[in-house]
Order: C-alpha cells, then structure tokens, then sequence
C-alpha cells in the first residue's frame, strides 16, 4: 500500500478541515452566500468524523463508532441541504429523516448486537452512495442544463460514488476480514480514495459558487444597463425638460429635448450652469430658485418665460430635492414643461372677455350682469344702473340687494 490506514485517516482529516474553514471563511468574509456556508459545514463534519477513528483507541466506543457515523451522516445532509440552497430549494427534510433513521438503526445493530466491521464499512458507504445520488439528481433534475462548474461538480460526485461503490464491492468481497481498522488494507484504500473525492467535490463546489456569482454579477450588471436605457428612454419621450443638478446648480444629467433645446450634446451640458444657456437676469432667477431647494430641502414650483429663436415660451417648472443615505440633499430634479399654448390661449381669452366687458359697458339700452357660480356679483353694466338703481360700486360683490 502506498500509505496505511491511520495516515490516510489523518490525511483526509487534515484535508477536510483545510476545505470547511477555508470556505466558511470565504462565507464569512467575502461571498455571503448559504450554499457555500452549508458545504463547509457538510465537510466540516467529515472531517471531525475522521478524527474520530483516530481515536478509537483511546476514547469510548459510543464516541469513535455511533457518534461518528451520526456526524458523517449530519456532513451528508448538509451537502445535500447545500445543493439544494444553490438551487433554491427547500431542504428534503423527510428523505433525510427517512435515511437518517435507518442507517443509525442498522449501524446500531452491528456496533452492539453483531459487532462487524466489514458491514458497518458497507453499510457507511452505501449510505453514502445513496446521499450522493440524491445530491446529483437534485443538481440536474432542478435546472434545464448544467452550467459548466456545476457539470464538473456532477463529475466528482460521480467519481465519489464509484470510488464508495469499489469499497462496498471489496468489502463484500471480505466479510469475514474483521481486523482493526488501521490493519484493514480496505479502510487503507478508502482514505486514499478519500483524498481525491474531498479534494474533488470540496473544489468542485467551490468553484460553482464562484461561476453563480459571476453570472449573478453579469446578470446584475446588464439588468443595471437595461434598466439604464429603459429610463433614459422613458425620459427622452416625456414632453417636458428633464434635468438633474448638482448643489451649485451644474447640471449632473438631462433628457435629450432639454440638450436639443440649448444646442448641445447631452455630454456637452454636463458640468454647465444656467449662466452658459439662458440671459443673465433668467439665470440668476433659476440658480436662486436651485439654492432655495437645496438649503431648504423644499419643493419650488414656479413659471418663467424665455426668448427663445422662434419667440416667447412659457415654462412652468418642479424643483426637488434629491437625498444622499445620509439624509442630506445632494442635488436637485427638475422638471420643467412648456406651456406656451396654455398662456397664449389665457391671453387670448382674457384679451376677448376684456373686450366683450368693454363692449356690454357700452351698450345704453341692454341691461347686462355677470354673477359667479355663488351669486357674487362681477359685472354691472350702465344699463343695469338705470334699470336697478344701484351704482356699480353698490352692486358688485356679494352685496344682497332688492
């Protein structure tokens, strides 16, 4: 043999306590991820398990033999509660407990009834090949196809369940070899196979977190991109000007119809002010305006008008603060929409209403009022004078008369 029993023991020990505290300190520190957290646990149980056997001789046989094999029973479980977790599963709590049970029944039965070593030694490893297929079919059945990590982790776990099943082969093939475990050339065999399956799946997995999370990290990356252009698409088409300035009133951001509006490139804008686009006396006005959102934290809506190429515009625009976590404003968002056509429609229906007044003032033989919705009087021509006798001065307003 290449190595005895006791040193491949202790080997895997060593090995399996190197891979639960490295990926439970990559847990820890680094990706928070559970997967990663129940299989360094899972290893971590075998290698306390390993440990174990070491000291059979030493300690009682409640504690080398029936707590061991709870404990490499409990790695099993977290591996398979592991897998489960990568794909977003709940643990198979009743296959467990199912499993559980029976192999801590017969393991019972031949440490204190019928003592062999040889069964025990089958029974263990068939457990094993048993959990392992339910870790890989859990792996593959969950998903429609296999990521390339995840495929080399299928084949380590394909190659542990070989290496268990040539144990239980030559096992059986020995019933009666019943000599202590350091002198059983198949425990030797074991520990050597051992090595390569921790080293295997321990890796394997590892290197599955690391592809899940730089998928993850892909996928998050283009959502942000997507969801980037969504936006700036949305805000393209909103018939108002969007823009987003910092503290000092630079614009940080604006929407495509705000940049067509001052003649440059969105990328041109960044970094400008007010002073760089409009008169000096609108500028001040709007910078003035920024200053009070950002030292107040308050809301300002106001309307302005511009000279712009092709005439006069009428803007009415929405200034709000913009938050950091600290509570703190850090910038402002403005939204401003030109209302040209609503304020020349007013004007122009202001400039009629004027002119109809003017022209019921002086029409001598038609009596003309004007009440509002509550009877306030608003309009009381001459002819209403005459025919009433009461003044304008005395009629309009809420006055009652008779």
């Amino acid at each position: 043999m290449i190595l005895d029993a006791f040193t491949g023991i202790v080997a895997v020990g060593i090995l399996c306590t190197c891979f639960s505290a490295a990926m439970l300190l990559l847990w820890r520190l680094l990706f928070p991820r559970r997967a990663l957290l129940l299989w360094g646990l899972g290893i971590g149980c075998f290698a306390t398990a390993a440990f174990l056997i070491v000291l059979r001789p030493v300690l009682p046989v409640f504690v080398t033999i029936t707590l061991q094999n709870q404990i490499f029973l409990l790695g099993y479980c977290f591996l398979w509660w592991g897998v489960s977790t990568h794909r977003n599963l709940p643990p198979r709590t009743v296959p467990m407990l199912t499993m559980s049970f029976s192999f801590l029944l017969l393991m019972a039965w031949f440490t204190y009834v019928n003592p062999l070593i040889s069964l025990r030694t089958i029974i263990l490893q068939s457990y094993g090949v048993i959990f392992l297929a339910c870790i890989i079919r859990t792996l593959i059945s969950s998903s429609p196809g296999l990521k390339p990590m995840e495929k080399v982790t299928v084949a380590a776990l394909l190659l542990d369940m070989g290496m268990l099943i040539v144990t239980v082969a030559a096992q059986l093939a020995h019933l009666d070899y019943n000599e202590p475990v350091f002198r059983n050339y198949i425990s030797a065999a074991y520990s050597i196979a051992g090595l390569i399956t921790v080293t295997s799946f321990g890796l394997s997995f590892f290197l599955i977190v690391l592809e899940q999370m730089s998928n993850d990290a892909h996928r998050a990356g283009a959502d942000s991109r997507s969801a980037k252009e969504l936006l700036e698409t949305i805000i393209d088409n909103i018939p108002s000007f969007v823009y987003l300035k910092d503290r000092d009133g630079r614009l940080l951001a604006c929407n495509q119809r705000l940049a067509n509006l001052i003649g440059l490139s969105r990328e041109q804008a960044i970094g400008k002010d007010s002073h760089d686009f409009f008169a000096a006396d609108v500028a001040d006005r709007q910078l003035a305006e920024d200053q009070t959102v950002i030292r107040t934290g308050a809301v300002v809506t106001s309307e302005e008008c511009i000279q712009a190429s092709d005439g006069l515009h009428y803007y009415e625009s929405i200034k709000l603060p913009v938050r950091g976590e600290d509570g703190q404003v850090t910038s402002l968002c403005g939204i401003s929409t030109d209302i040209t056509g609503r304020k020349l429609a007013e004007q122009a229906l202001n400039e009629t209403r004027d002119r109809f007044m003017k022209l019921m003032e002086t029409v001598p033989a038609l009596a003309v009022q004007g009440y509002e919705l509550d009877g306030t009087v608003f309009f009381w021509n001459k002819a209403s004078e005459t025919l009433y006798g009461y003044s304008a001065a005395e009629a309009l307003g809420p006055t009652c008369w008779t």
